[in-house]
């Protein structure tokens, strides 16, 4: 596609695919960046670009992804950041009381927690060979 071509391209249909991405996205000065954008980039591939290639339909759809890839960015950018990926010293941790009996561990001053057995219901009396009647567990690390 040689420059005349091109500039005839542009004249033709630059106001008709700035409306058609303004009725996609609804931000007429973001779809005109958008369009801009897409003819810069056709500018660059001018020589692949033909006329049986329907050089429009290209510049239209390089003109929507850019609008979606923008309108991605500004989304994620608005999200709250994620508590995989976040620093620790900003979002807890979620198994931070593992990396606290670990470092306990490894100082020697860490002991397993006790087990006690389940509390009856309010209001009810223990029978024979129900938990009431059994001794406490207790860890057989307790010291």
């Amino acid at each position: 596609m040689d420059e005349q071509t091109f500039d005839d391209l542009y004249h033709a249909s630059f106001r008709r695919l700035t409306g058609q991405l303004y009725a996609q996205i609804g931000d007429l000065d973001e779809a005109q960046d958008c369009v801009q954008e897409a003819f810069a980039r056709a500018w660059s591939h001018r020589r692949a670009l033909d006329a049986a290639q329907q050089p429009e339909v290209w510049v239209r759809t390089t003109a929507y992804r850019l609008a979606v890839a923008r309108w991605r960015r500004t989304t994620l950018g608005r999200r709250p950041a994620d508590r995989a990926v976040g620093s620790p010293s900003t979002s807890p941790t979620p198994l931070g009381w593992l990396t606290r009996s670990c470092a306990a561990l490894r100082s020697g001053r860490w002991s397993p927690p006790t087990v006690s057995p389940p509390r009856p219901p309010a209001g009810s009396t223990p029978t024979a060979g129900s938990c009431g009647s059994t001794p406490p567990l207790t860890s057989p690390y307790a010291r």
